[in-house]
């Protein structure tokens, strides 16, 4: 059998957004006709949670985040999901009614092709090496700062 030698797939490898584009996307989720669409791009972005997922989640599983995944969302986004007034019903999808036209929308306003960018972004500033990944700063930067 013969076998192709492949690179690996690497998240670094892949588009990411710097953490200007970071602090645009939250300006733009704070926006009136942008805020539904907040909580499913936040655990996208820094849940690294994926589409099909998502489209499973209720409101209740946003509030068990922490018991039911891998880590929590800082305390500072579920602040600001708060503040937004977009913490939902219980029972309710967390995607917005509407979310393939919003989120068509936001990919057009913020540049980027799909949601894939925000799983290579959470990859980028999740890794701890030195020779790829960001600075201690920015990785400190995308987990508590963005927001404040």
């Amino acid at each position: 059998m013969k076998t192709r030698n492949c690179p690996p797939i690497d998240a670094l490898q892949k588009r990411i957004l710097s953490l200007q584009e970071v602090k645009n996307l939250i300006e733009r989720l704070e926006k009136k006709e942008n805020r539904a669409c907040a909580a499913a791009i936040v655990l996208m972005l820094w849940g690294n949670v994926g589409y099909k997922a998502l489209r499973e989640m209720k409101w209740s599983d946003v509030w068990d985040f922490g018991t039911k995944h891998r880590s929590a969302l800082p305390v500072q986004l579920v602040a600001w999901l708060g503040k937004l007034g977009y913490l939902g019903i219980p029972e309710a999808p967390v995607l917005p009614r509407g979310w393939n036209r919003r989120w068509l929308r936001l990919k057009q306003e913020l540049a980027i092709k799909d949601a894939s960018v925000l799983h290579a972004t959470h990859a980028y500033y999740s890794t701890t090496s030195q020779e790829q990944g960001p600075s201690a700063d920015e990785r400190a930067a995308f987990w508590s700062q963005m927001w404040d």
